[in-house]
């Protein structure tokens, strides 16, 4: 290999590594103090950043978190980010660290040529830039997206479990034995954050039909809420509730249900650009010799 080949093999494998890097710091399991910062609410203080490397990440982070356009991206996917567990400080600091690690990646990478003697164009300065900007984009990207699939994950949990609890009351349970009992059976984000606030009623001197309305207050989950009243109705006027928690188990299946068909007919739409580009190539390999042929046939006749 020549010189300028391996400083090109170098700055492609410093460029990978800081790909790999930004794709290492998918979320993780939480720490103790996040854990019981969600059982027992917003008065216990966040959990400190304690690497000295995260700590301008961290502040650059809330800073962009606090700005006009951060505001509004918390304040329009607010339940979505409750559900999946992280804020959006955090990922304003992981956007930031990506853009970062992309940024001295792509200096690394145009730096070694240079180091070695070999001349590169002068538009490749602002190359760092233009991969540090993709590389948050991406980052964001892909943070929204699990966002959106931890949310989904979580409205499916709350609809097994009201699937559940209408099975329980076909069983002759009590509404409130029936809350409990499906809270535990089940697994999942869903199921732990209804159980825990199932669990932790009584000490705070509330019924299991409050704790289900604060968790749909909580996460936006109006099925919940509708459960958690017909079940107070039980408890206060004696009227029948399977009726209304059938309906309610229905209704949600059938919202994930038009999700589905929502998400296939996107991805349908989607692929229909790369399938015409796909037929259009085969078109022009296939129809290329034949119209070598005819040209070829009127040059000679000419």
């Amino acid at each position: 290999m020549t010189l300028a080949q391996i400083a090109l093999a170098a700055g492609l494998a410093a460029a990978l590594a800081g790909f790999c890097a930004v794709r290492a710091g998918s979320f993780g399991s939480r720490s103790l103090s996040v854990v019981y910062r969600r059982l027992y609410g917003p008065t216990v203080a966040p959990a400190a950043v304690t690497t000295a490397w995260e700590r301008p990440f961290a502040r650059l982070g809330r800073s962009v978190a606090s700005t006009t356009t951060g505001e509004q991206f918390a304040e329009r996917r607010v339940f979505e980010l409750r559900a999946a567990g992280v804020t959006a400080d955090e990922i304003a600091t992981r956007v930031m660290t990506a853009t970062f690690v992309g940024f001295v990646a792509a200096v690394a990478a145009a730096a070694m040529p240079i180091a070695v003697g070999v001349r590169i164009p002068w538009f490749a300065v602002g190359a760092p830039f233009v991969v540090a900007l993709l590389t948050g984009w991406y980052q964001l990207q892909s943070i929204v997206a699990s966002v959106g699939r931890r949310s989904r994950d979580f409205r499916a949990g709350i609809a097994a479990y009201i699937q559940l609890v209408s099975v329980c009351l076909t069983t002759r349970r009590a509404a409130s034995e029936a809350v409990t009992y499906a809270a535990d059976v089940g697994s999942g984000t869903a199921f732990r954050a209804i159980s825990r606030a199932v669990h932790a009623a009584p000490q705070m001197g509330l019924s299991a039909w409050e704790a289900l309305d604060a968790v749909g207050a909580e996460y936006g989950v109006r099925e919940l809420e509708d459960l958690a009243s017909s079940i107070a109705n039980v408890a206060h006027i004696g009227v029948g509730v399977e009726s209304t928690v059938v309906a309610v188990a229905a209704r949600m299946r059938q919202v994930g249900l038009d999700e589905m068909q929502r998400r296939a007919d996107q991805q349908t739409s989607t692929m229909f650009g790369p399938t015409m580009l796909f037929v259009l190539g085969t078109i022009a390999f296939l129809a290329y010799p034949l119209m070598q042929r005819v040209l070829d046939a009127f040059s000679s006749t000419s």
